[in-house]
């Protein structure tokens, strides 16, 4: 989630807003504020249309309470059955500073509870204060960073090419013996979970993992079988490591391959790297928690480094807000700024592991 910074006027009160669900002919309107966010730049043109329609999520529009016309935009998506992620908040600039970001929190924050979601995290970059100080706001607290590795040129900031979709980079990995098998044995899949559950790195990172590109949840047994099953864990039995990459990317507008998370020994997850990037034909992107204790020895980052894969410089930060059941919203600022013009109900569900999310989703 990203907020632009804006000074507020005292002299200037909150601008009175209601929420609804985006619709279709929402689409001008948003992306006249919503598409040269950074240097001229956003995703949101890229993902709108896959927004609009996917099951995992809510995509929100915020108005003014006397005209319907867009002034901001949000999205809660379902991760898990009690884990929501917040993305692409983006405040018309001629409204910015008026109190909209901060009472469309709420909105948010009302929907994630008609979801029964017990946690709500999000993503912004570091120095962006003020996304840091609107999540404070409501609750959010920062839990932790998160740093590219990667080749350099290739930090994510969209596509990086064409090589082979996923599920064909998979395959060529299960034929060169690096891929789990999908039928294999509770005790197979309990040592290779071991791996990751035990691996520092993985702890320093509060056992979150990035399933979805640019999105972090709790990773645990049941959902690690899950990825076995899917044929996306990858092992290698020397190092040992081991490293999940998702087929799909879920909608984002990054659908390179990605290292959902990776555990084990750190020259041991170089080579499954680019084993990987040898299958897909192009980089493999592998964010993960900063400092990583995967990290501490000198010898380790020479080795990444000198096979190209290096850490790039710009830092995430993860912030979080735990949802305690029957807990009340907080109040709109003033009363009555904001309006729910629908009732927030449970009308979106998460994405079954290795299930695509729209048509002809293969990579």
């Amino acid at each position: 989630m990203t907020v632009a910074a804006a000074t507020r006027d005292p002299a200037t009160s909150n601008q009175p807003i209601a929420v609804r669900r985006a619709r279709a002919s929402d689409k001008d309107a948003v992306l006249t504020f919503a598409s040269q966010t950074w240097d001229g730049w956003d995703y949101i043109p890229q993902v709108w249309d896959d927004w609009l329609t996917a099951q995992d999520g809510v995509l929100l529009v915020a108005t003014t309470q006397a005209d319907d016309r867009p002034i901001a935009v949000t999205r809660l998506a379902i991760l898990s059955r009690d884990e929501g992620w917040l993305e692409g908040i983006r405040v018309d600039p001629a409204m910015r500073g008026r109190g909209v970001a901060t009472n469309l929190q709420i909105a948010e924050l009302a929907w994630a509870q008609a979801h029964d979601l017990r946690v709500l995290r999000y993503l912004t970059g570091q120095g962006n204060e003020g996304s840091i100080k609107l999540g404070a706001h409501h609750g959010f607290a920062p839990i932790g960073d998160r740093r590219f590795h990667g080749r350099s040129g290739a930090d994510g900031d969209g596509p990086a090419g064409a090589g082979r979709d996923r599920p064909a980079a998979l395959q060529a990995l299960q034929a060169s013996g690096v891929l789990l098998a999908t039928d294999a044995g509770d005790a197979v899949i309990d040592e290779a979970w071991r791996i990751v559950e035990t691996d520092a790195t993985f702890q320093a990172g509060g056992q979150l993992y990035e399933d979805r590109p640019w999105a972090v949840q709790r990773l645990d047994r049941e959902r690690f079988e899950a990825h076995v099953r899917a044929g996306e864990v990858l092992h290698d039995v020397a190092g040992p490591a081991v490293a999940i990459m998702p087929r799909i990317a879920a909608i984002s507008e990054d659908d390179r391959p990605h290292f959902a998370v990776v555990g084990g020994d750190a020259r041991a997850v170089l080579r499954l790297a680019l084993a990987a990037e040898a299958a897909a034909g192009q980089s493999v992107v592998i964010r993960m928690t900063d400092p990583a204790p995967m990290f501490d020895d000198p010898g380790v980052v020479e080795a990444w480094a000198a096979a190209g894969l290096g850490a790039r410089e710009w830092v995430q930060h993860v912030l979080e807000r735990r949802l305690p059941p029957g807990e009340p919203l907080p109040p709109p600022e003033p009363e009555g700024a904001l309006l729910l013009s629908e009732e927030p109900a449970r009308v979106a569900r998460p994405v079954a592991i290795g299930a695509a999310t729209r048509a002809g989703a293969n990579s």
